[in-house]
């Protein structure tokens, strides 16, 4: 699985919309977008990031 449908699956499984995903993240819902469509790709410490909100969205 390439990390882009990674981010589209996680982000579904824990219900947010792509703005909240983003919000989440301190990045813009078009960055985030980008990142799920494969336009873009994230940097390091934004994928850290992810893992640890969705981490805390498993973990309820």
């Amino acid at each position: 699985m390439k990390l882009n449908e990674k981010f589209y699956q996680l982000r579904r499984q824990s219900g947010m919309s792509e703005k909240e995903a983003a919000d989440k993240l301190n990045i813009s819902r078009q960055a985030f977008w980008r990142w799920e469509d494969g336009t873009a790709q994230s940097a390091a410490n934004n994928i850290l990031e992810i893992s640890k909100q969705n981490k805390r969205l498993i973990s309820r």
